[in-house]
């Protein structure tokens, strides 16, 4: 069993070292033709799959017959921060979370989706109140001349950020129902 074992693990070692040579030897070759002007390197730039990739092999970089990416375009896709599909050969921004830019639509910022930042939003200033204005309505009439009449104030009021940029505009109304003697009741008069 144990011949069996040692038998196993050199078939093994010989498979994985592959070829004539040993490993040690196919490096050392290598070595020796790129220094007789042979241009090969270990590793080199070459095809695989249609794509122009590093091949950790003894090799000319040559990449002319590949259809694929351009390691140049892939590598300033990296460098810019940016992502590069492999797919497409093409580079675009990262995806950034929606939540957080709404967040900066919300801030009134502006948002920079090539690094997912959100830049200059509002800081927003104390409300103004612009003025006010009364009226009255009538809500019901019970009598002649009596009914019930609805009081209303409404202010007006607008938010600047701190860079001057109006932020928000609204009003508040406040108002309340009280029975009154009003004209606008006459026709209850005929009813009586």
């Amino acid at each position: 069993m144990r011949r069996l074992s040692v038998l196993l693990a050199l078939t093994v070692s010989v498979a994985w070292l592959g070829g004539t040579g040993t490993r040690f030897e196919r490096v050392a070759t290598c070595a020796a033709r790129a220094a007789g002007a042979g241009g090969e390197t270990n590793p080199h730039w070459g095809c695989y799959e249609n794509q122009c990739v590093e091949i950790y092999e003894c090799g000319v970089d040559d990449c002319s017959a590949c259809q694929g990416c351009d390691p140049n375009q892939e590598y300033q896709c990296v460098a810019e921060g940016r992502i590069w599909d492999p797919e497409t050969c093409t580079c675009h921004d990262p995806i950034c979370d929606p939540w957080v830019e709404q967040d900066c639509v919300n801030a009134w910022g502006t948002w920079d989706p090539s690094t997912c930042t959100c830049s200059n939003t509002c800081n927003p200033q104390p409300a103004v109140e612009l003025g006010c204005d009364e009226r009255q309505e009538v809500w019901w009439c019970w009598a002649c001349y009596l009914g019930e009449v609805n009081h209303i104030t409404s202010c007006y009021y607008e938010q600047y950020c701190e860079d001057g940029r109006l932020w928000d505009s609204y009003s508040l109304e406040d108002g309340y129902l009280w029975p009154e003697w009003t004209e606008e009741c006459w026709w209850m008069c005929f009813y009586e």
